[in-house]
């Protein structure tokens, strides 16, 4: 239990910290630094933190076992387990949407972001927050967990929920909690594969592959709420859903070539 408060207190004053630098950054590079590269002030705020992170896991990283292998299927496993997420996570995000307390827009454009943007936030949500992000909750807290002696579960879980905490925004409450719970299951899955895999690298790529479905869709998000539309929440998008579920399942499945979770431990 001290552990779990212990990675629940550094999580939350990171969060904070890290917030605090990052606006503070973006407030310089948009008033002193000049508008046009405000594209980059996002991207450099996270290297920043990587570099950080990266020294503090390097210098204070837990003892670890030596890694899988990553072999052919876990390259071609990994963007298939990606998408199925996506997928999964779906309605999730768009709960508000499939109840009718938000209308979908009938037609949208996509929106012309800029090169400079796209390439910045391609940096930053594809390259450097799959790093950041694994590297502290998978590589340090789930790892520290595990060596404390807590269940395999509670500490895939807990990481989890560390995990989904940070990507919380207070701004859009209603939308950010809906993005708590997607990221929630996101981390579960990524704590079982970095469990048995014993892999950051593993994690890095699954991750890095789902933000950048995540980036082709906000990119395109013209193109996705006209699809949405045209699914219209209807039989062939829960379809596609209970599909991807099992293949989520069953491509999990084969990538750590185990069965199932039983009486709290992974076999």
């Amino acid at each position: 239990m001290k552990i779990c408060l212990r990675w629940l207190f550094l999580t939350l004053a990171f969060y904070f910290v890290f917030n605090v630098i990052h606006y503070l950054i973006l407030y310089v590079f948009q008033n002193y630094i000049g508008f046009k590269y405000f594209e980059w002030a996002a991207p450099f705020s996270y290297s920043i933190f990587l570099l950080v992170i990266g020294l503090l896991y390097f210098k204070y990283r837990p003892r670890v076992e030596k890694p899988d292998k990553i072999n052919f299927i876990s390259f071609i496993l990994l963007p298939i387990i990606a998408f199925f997420i996506k997928v999964v996570q779906d309605p999730i995000l768009n709960f508000r949407e499939i109840i009718g307390i938000v209308e979908l827009p009938e037609s949208v454009e996509n929106r012309d972001y800029g090169f400079k943007y796209r390439i910045g936030f391609l940096y930053y949500s594809v390259l450097i927050a799959p790093i950041f992000e694994e590297v502290f909750f998978r590589g340090m807290v789930l790892t520290s967990l595990l060596n404390k002696g807590l269940g395999v579960i509670q500490a895939i879980l807990f990481s989890a929920f560390l995990f989904s905490l940070i990507h919380f925004n207070p701004i859009n409450i209603e939308a950010s909690s809906l993005s708590i719970v997607s990221n929630f299951v996101f981390g579960a899955i990524l704590g079982i594969v970095y469990y048995r895999k014993k892999s950051l690298i593993l994690v890095i790529i699954l991750h890095a592959l789902l933000n950048f479905i995540a980036y082709l869709i906000n990119i395109y998000s013209g193109d996705y709420i006209n699809l949405l539309d045209n699914f219209h929440f209807g039989y062939l998008y829960w379809l596609l859903f209970l599909v991807s579920v099992l293949g989520l399942y069953y491509s999990i499945r084969l990538l750590i070539k185990e069965r199932s979770i039983v009486s709290g431990r992974l076999n």
